[in-house]
Protein backbone atom coordinates (compact mmCIF):
# COMPACT_ATOMS: atom_id res chain seq x y z
CA UNK A 1 0.00 0.00 0.00
CA UNK A 2 3.02 1.99 1.07
CA UNK A 3 4.27 1.98 -2.45
CA UNK A 4 1.00 2.21 -4.27
CA UNK A 5 0.51 5.32 -2.50
CA UNK A 6 4.75 6.65 -3.12
CA UNK A 7 3.71 5.68 -7.24
CA UNK A 8 0.68 7.71 -7.07
CA UNK A 9 1.85 10.63 -5.20
CA UNK A 10 5.11 11.08 -7.61
CA UNK A 11 2.78 10.66 -10.74
CA UNK A 12 0.67 13.09 -9.25
CA UNK A 13 3.87 15.74 -8.92
CA UNK A 14 5.24 14.74 -12.35
CA UNK A 15 1.30 16.03 -13.68
CA UNK A 16 1.46 19.30 -12.03
CA UNK A 17 4.74 19.79 -13.28
CA UNK A 18 3.61 19.09 -16.55
CA UNK A 19 0.79 21.12 -16.57
CA UNK A 20 2.92 24.01 -14.98
CA UNK A 21 5.19 23.65 -18.05
CA UNK A 22 2.78 23.55 -20.43
CA UNK A 23 0.33 26.39 -19.24
CA UNK A 24 3.27 28.61 -20.19
CA UNK A 25 5.44 26.61 -22.86
CA UNK A 26 8.65 29.06 -23.41
CA UNK A 27 9.54 27.11 -26.56
CA UNK A 28 8.67 28.62 -30.48
CA UNK A 29 9.07 32.14 -32.09
CA UNK A 30 8.02 34.81 -30.04
CA UNK A 31 7.68 38.10 -32.53
CA UNK A 32 8.46 41.86 -31.97
CA UNK A 33 5.08 43.46 -30.85
CA UNK A 34 5.71 46.88 -29.74
CA UNK A 35 9.22 48.79 -28.36
CA UNK A 36 9.38 51.75 -26.04
CA UNK A 37 11.77 54.16 -25.01
CA UNK A 38 12.07 57.51 -23.27
CA UNK A 39 8.21 57.22 -22.43
CA UNK A 40 7.27 55.91 -26.20
CA UNK A 41 5.58 53.45 -27.13
CA UNK A 42 5.08 52.21 -30.78
CA UNK A 43 3.53 48.59 -31.73
CA UNK A 44 5.45 46.45 -35.06
CA UNK A 45 2.77 48.30 -37.14
CA UNK A 46 4.17 51.78 -36.31
CA UNK A 47 7.23 50.77 -36.09
CA UNK A 48 7.10 49.56 -39.89
CA UNK A 49 5.49 52.94 -40.79
CA UNK A 50 7.97 54.82 -39.39
CA UNK A 51 11.09 52.93 -40.78
CA UNK A 52 9.59 50.92 -44.32
CA UNK A 53 13.49 50.12 -45.18
CA UNK A 54 13.98 47.78 -41.87
CA UNK A 55 11.83 44.38 -41.56
CA UNK A 56 10.22 44.49 -38.43
CA UNK A 57 8.57 41.45 -38.76
CA UNK A 58 12.32 39.47 -39.08
CA UNK A 59 12.51 40.60 -35.29
CA UNK A 60 11.73 37.75 -33.18
CA UNK A 61 13.34 35.52 -30.33
CA UNK A 62 13.22 31.62 -30.90
CA UNK A 63 13.66 29.41 -28.20
CA UNK A 64 14.12 25.51 -29.16
CA UNK A 65 13.16 22.63 -27.20
CA UNK A 66 16.50 21.10 -27.30
CA UNK A 67 17.87 24.58 -24.97
CA UNK A 68 19.15 26.56 -28.22
CA UNK A 69 17.99 29.67 -28.84
CA UNK A 70 18.48 32.54 -31.60
CA UNK A 71 18.13 36.60 -31.39
CA UNK A 72 17.24 38.64 -34.69
CA UNK A 73 17.33 42.33 -34.69
CA UNK A 74 16.85 44.76 -37.26
CA UNK A 75 20.05 45.11 -39.43
CA UNK A 76 21.93 42.72 -37.36
CA UNK A 77 23.29 39.05 -37.71
CA UNK A 78 20.78 36.43 -35.84
CA UNK A 79 22.95 35.90 -32.57
CA UNK A 80 22.75 32.17 -31.69
CA UNK A 81 23.11 30.86 -28.06
CA UNK A 82 21.42 28.75 -25.62
CA UNK A 83 18.57 29.42 -23.37
CA UNK A 84 17.14 28.54 -19.64
CA UNK A 85 14.33 29.54 -17.52
CA UNK A 86 13.82 30.19 -14.14
CA UNK A 87 10.85 31.46 -12.13
CA UNK A 88 9.47 33.52 -15.32
CA UNK A 89 12.72 34.97 -16.40
CA UNK A 90 14.31 33.67 -19.79
CA UNK A 91 17.59 34.08 -19.80
CA UNK A 92 19.41 34.24 -23.34
CA UNK A 93 23.56 33.31 -23.56
CA UNK A 94 24.98 33.49 -26.99
CA UNK A 95 27.97 32.04 -28.42
CA UNK A 96 30.68 34.59 -25.88
CA UNK A 97 28.84 34.06 -22.78
CA UNK A 98 27.38 37.38 -22.66
CA UNK A 99 23.53 36.90 -22.04
CA UNK A 100 20.06 38.98 -21.91
CA UNK A 101 16.98 38.75 -20.25
CA UNK A 102 13.36 38.36 -20.93
CA UNK A 103 10.41 38.58 -18.46
CA UNK A 104 7.89 36.56 -18.77
CA UNK A 105 4.48 39.26 -18.38
CA UNK A 106 1.09 39.01 -19.38
CA UNK A 107 1.46 36.20 -22.22
CA UNK A 108 4.81 38.26 -23.67
CA UNK A 109 8.53 37.80 -23.02
CA UNK A 110 9.91 41.27 -22.04
CA UNK A 111 13.34 42.72 -23.32
CA UNK A 112 15.37 45.21 -21.65
CA UNK A 113 18.03 46.61 -23.94
CA UNK A 114 20.47 49.71 -24.41
CA UNK A 115 17.32 51.67 -22.80
CA UNK A 116 14.56 49.88 -25.04
CA UNK A 117 11.71 48.12 -23.73
CA UNK A 118 11.00 45.45 -26.32
CA UNK A 119 7.68 42.82 -25.80
CA UNK A 120 7.29 39.83 -28.05
CA UNK A 121 4.26 38.25 -28.83
CA UNK A 122 4.12 34.13 -29.51
CA UNK A 123 4.26 33.93 -32.99
CA UNK A 124 0.14 32.58 -33.83
CA UNK A 125 -0.99 34.24 -30.88
CA UNK A 126 -4.66 36.56 -31.12
CA UNK A 127 -3.30 39.97 -30.37
CA UNK A 128 -5.32 41.60 -27.29
CA UNK A 129 -7.92 43.49 -27.93
CA UNK A 130 -7.69 47.12 -28.31
CA UNK A 131 -9.64 49.53 -26.53
CA UNK A 132 -12.07 51.53 -28.17
CA UNK A 133 -11.13 55.06 -29.49
CA UNK A 134 -12.80 58.19 -27.53
CA UNK A 135 -15.02 59.97 -29.32
CA UNK A 136 -16.41 63.60 -29.54
CA UNK A 137 -19.24 64.54 -26.72
CA UNK A 138 -21.88 66.39 -27.07
CA UNK A 139 -23.97 68.55 -24.63
CA UNK A 140 -21.61 69.06 -22.13
CA UNK A 141 -22.32 71.59 -19.89
CA UNK A 142 -20.01 74.15 -19.50
CA UNK A 143 -19.46 73.44 -15.32
CA UNK A 144 -17.39 70.14 -16.65
CA UNK A 145 -14.85 72.40 -18.12
CA UNK A 146 -14.70 74.73 -14.76
CA UNK A 147 -11.17 72.57 -13.47
CA UNK A 148 -7.52 72.71 -14.18
CA UNK A 149 -6.23 70.97 -17.17
CA UNK A 150 -2.37 69.99 -18.03
CA UNK A 151 -0.96 69.42 -21.66
CA UNK A 152 0.32 66.02 -21.11
CA UNK A 153 0.56 63.94 -24.46
CA UNK A 154 0.83 64.87 -28.71
CA UNK A 155 -0.38 62.24 -30.58
CA UNK A 156 0.42 62.10 -34.99
CA UNK A 157 0.05 59.12 -36.56
CA UNK A 158 -1.23 57.00 -34.02
CA UNK A 159 2.19 57.47 -32.27
CA UNK A 160 2.08 58.98 -28.62
CA UNK A 161 4.63 61.38 -27.13
CA UNK A 162 4.55 62.88 -23.98
CA UNK A 163 4.66 66.61 -23.85
CA UNK A 164 7.54 67.11 -21.92
CA UNK A 165 9.52 64.77 -24.26
CA UNK A 166 8.48 67.54 -26.88
CA UNK A 167 9.74 70.56 -24.78
CA UNK A 168 6.05 71.77 -24.60
CA UNK A 169 3.92 72.71 -21.21
CA UNK A 170 0.66 74.27 -20.80
CA UNK A 171 -2.17 74.60 -18.17
CA UNK A 172 -5.31 76.15 -17.85
CA UNK A 173 -7.77 77.00 -15.17
CA UNK A 174 -11.34 77.81 -15.43
CA UNK A 175 -13.82 78.73 -13.03
CA UNK A 176 -17.71 80.53 -13.21
CA UNK A 177 -15.77 83.93 -13.44
CA UNK A 178 -12.30 83.92 -15.02
CA UNK A 179 -10.28 81.60 -16.25
CA UNK A 180 -5.97 81.75 -16.27
CA UNK A 181 -3.54 80.49 -18.99
CA UNK A 182 0.30 79.25 -18.46
CA UNK A 183 2.90 78.08 -20.89
CA UNK A 184 6.42 77.94 -21.13
CA UNK A 185 7.91 80.71 -23.53
CA UNK A 186 11.62 80.77 -24.27
CA UNK A 187 12.19 78.67 -20.83
CA UNK A 188 10.25 81.41 -18.88
CA UNK A 189 6.36 80.64 -17.53
CA UNK A 190 4.19 83.59 -19.09
CA UNK A 191 0.45 83.64 -17.41
CA UNK A 192 -2.61 85.27 -19.11
CA UNK A 193 -5.82 85.42 -18.03
CA UNK A 194 -8.28 84.54 -20.61
CA UNK A 195 -12.42 84.00 -21.10
CA UNK A 196 -13.93 81.09 -22.40
CA UNK A 197 -17.09 80.08 -24.48
CA UNK A 198 -19.24 76.98 -24.47
CA UNK A 199 -21.04 76.22 -27.71
CA UNK A 200 -22.35 73.22 -30.14
CA UNK A 201 -20.55 72.64 -33.15
CA UNK A 202 -22.87 70.82 -36.13
CA UNK A 203 -21.72 67.81 -36.60
CA UNK A 204 -18.75 68.02 -34.45
CA UNK A 205 -19.49 68.09 -30.65
CA UNK A 206 -19.14 70.39 -28.36
CA UNK A 207 -16.76 72.56 -28.51
CA UNK A 208 -14.88 74.97 -25.75
CA UNK A 209 -12.97 78.38 -27.09
CA UNK A 210 -10.59 79.89 -24.84
CA UNK A 211 -9.81 83.45 -26.28
CA UNK A 212 -7.50 86.20 -24.81
CA UNK A 213 -6.99 89.65 -25.38
CA UNK A 214 -4.30 91.61 -26.57
CA UNK A 215 -2.79 93.90 -24.72
CA UNK A 216 -1.62 96.34 -27.30
CA UNK A 217 -4.45 96.43 -29.79
CA UNK A 218 -7.51 95.62 -27.26
CA UNK A 219 -8.94 92.78 -29.37
CA UNK A 220 -9.46 89.48 -28.33
CA UNK A 221 -9.10 86.19 -30.70
CA UNK A 222 -9.82 82.22 -29.63
CA UNK A 223 -6.54 81.02 -28.66
CA UNK A 224 -8.10 77.66 -28.82
CA UNK A 225 -10.97 75.25 -29.60
CA UNK A 226 -11.15 72.01 -28.00
CA UNK A 227 -13.71 69.48 -27.47
CA UNK A 228 -14.02 66.73 -24.98
CA UNK A 229 -13.48 63.41 -25.81
CA UNK A 230 -15.20 60.63 -23.78
CA UNK A 231 -12.73 59.69 -21.89
CA UNK A 232 -12.27 62.74 -20.10
CA UNK A 233 -9.40 64.44 -21.86
CA UNK A 234 -10.23 67.97 -23.94
CA UNK A 235 -8.01 67.78 -27.25
CA UNK A 236 -7.58 70.33 -29.99
CA UNK A 237 -5.40 69.60 -33.64
CA UNK A 238 -3.23 71.48 -36.12
CA UNK A 239 -1.24 70.57 -38.69
CA UNK A 240 2.85 70.67 -38.58
CA UNK A 241 5.28 70.35 -40.80
CA UNK A 242 2.40 68.72 -43.21
CA UNK A 243 0.73 66.26 -40.18
CA UNK A 244 -2.32 66.50 -38.69
CA UNK A 245 -0.88 66.52 -34.37
CA UNK A 246 -3.46 66.44 -31.90
CA UNK A 247 -2.60 67.85 -28.37
CA UNK A 248 -4.68 66.23 -25.19
CA UNK A 249 -4.95 68.04 -21.74
CA UNK A 250 -5.75 65.84 -18.67
CA UNK A 251 -7.98 67.41 -15.68
CA UNK A 252 -5.59 68.02 -13.23
CA UNK A 253 -6.57 65.86 -9.80
CA UNK A 254 -6.69 67.26 -6.42
CA UNK A 255 -4.64 65.18 -3.84
CA UNK A 256 -6.60 63.50 -1.49
CA UNK A 257 -5.88 65.09 2.05
CA UNK A 258 -4.44 63.04 4.25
Amino acid sequence: MKKLLSMLMALMLLMGCAAAETAVGYTGNWLLSSMEMGGMKLDVNQLSALMPDVDMSGVKIQLNADGTAMLALPDEEPENGTWSETAGVVTITDGTGATIEAVYQDEMLVLGMEGMRMTFAREGAVPAATAEAATVLSGVAPAAFEKQWMLTTAKTMGIEFPAAQLGAAMIFTLSEDIGILGMVQDGQPVYAEISYNVYEQEGVGTVLDLTAVNPETGESSVLLSLNMLSDNTLTFSTEVEGMTVMYIFEEVKEEAAE
